[in-house]
Parts: structure tokens; C-alpha cells; sequence
């Protein structure tokens, strides 16, 4: 028998985050306002929201990346410019994420935390070889900065947890 092949655990628990010299408020509402994501989300990513009152929990959001990976997030919590959480599910991911307002001496810091694990079989697969971490923490640096921007506000510094997992292409 060989080594055991060098394979990512396919959990996902990343961090991503960004300071803003915004107003707290505001922020909050742009997070909350789940119809204006399609502004400033890159457009491979589609939310579709059919509510069309103000967002409360149980509020469910059905994502789409691409055309083949889809799932639904259902708000479980809403504190008043602290927090947004959910609960991913009915789809490609499981698990939970979490927007995040930390006010701090220059500004305020905004984030984005995962811990989700892929559903789909295929999804599972290519999480072994892939950072799928990494990957989201990039595509989230863009979104984090697109919400700077349609705030009208400086981006004072960004930050990103490091993966549960190494980040390396060599799998010998």
C-alpha cells in the first residue's frame, strides 16, 4: 500500500472582512436590502428574493453560482447593525454564514464568516482538490469592495482569515 493521497478537508470556515469609513447605519441596510445585491455582487452570482416586504428571520434567499451550484439561505438572526446570520441548506452547501458590523477607531468593519460543508457528491470531490476556501475569500475581497464603493466610502484595509486548510498546488 501507498501513502494515503494528499487530500483538503472539504469543510469551509473562513473570515472575510473589510474596513469602511461609513456609517453604520447605512450599511446595515445595504446588507439587509437583499433586491440591491445584484448591484454589487459580481454577476455569476444570482440571488433571487420574491418577499417583497422588509427582510425578517426566516426570510429565505435561493443563490445561484454559475448554473450548476445553488442553494438557499434562510435569515436566522437580525440584530440592528450588528449582525446578519443564516443558515445555508437545500442545495449545494450546509451550514451557516454571518454578516458582521464591528465599529472601530478609523471606521467600520464589515464581515463575512462561512462555515459550510458541500452537499453534492461532485461538489464533495472537487473540494479535495481544489481550495474552495481560497477561492471564496477572493471572490469576497471583490464583493467587500464593490459594497465600499456603492457606499461612497473609503476602503481602509481588508482582511482575510486564513483557510482551515493550507493553500498549495503541489499534491505529490
Amino acid at each position: 500500500m501507498g501513502e494515503p493521497s494528499q487530500t483538503r478537508p472539504t469543510r469551509i470556515t473562513r473570515e472575510d472582512s473589510v474596513l469602511l469609513q461609513a456609517d453604520t447605519d447605512r450599511v446595515f441596510k445595504v446588507l439587509l436590502d437583499f433586491h440591491s445585491y445584484k448591484d454589487w455582487w459580481p454577476r455569476y452570482i444570482r440571488f433571487q428574493f420574491d418577499d417583497p416586504g422588509p427582510v425578517k428571520v426566516g426570510a429565505r434567499l435561493r443563490i445561484s453560482y454559475q448554473t450548476s451550484v445553488r442553494w438557499v439561505a434562510e435569515v436566522t438572526a437580525i440584530e440592528t447593525n450588528r449582525r446578519i446570520a443564516f443558515r445555508y441548506g437545500q442545495g449545494a452547501w450546509e451550514g451557516t454564514a454571518e454578516w458582521t458590523l464591528k465599529p472601530e477607531l478609523d471606521g467600520i468593519r464589515v464581515s463575512y464568516s462561512i462555515d459550510i460543508v458541500p452537499v453534492p457528491f461532485w461538489l464533495r470531490t472537487l473540494g479535495r482538490f481544489l481550495d474552495l476556501g481560497a477561492i471564496h475569500s477572493k471572490q469576497m475581497q471583490g464583493v467587500l469592495g464593490n459594497l465600499g464603493s456603492i457606499l461612497g466610502s473609503r476602503r481602509l484595509a481588508s482582511n482575510v482569515e486564513k483557510s482551515n486548510f493550507p493553500v498549495s498546488s503541489n499534491f505529490d
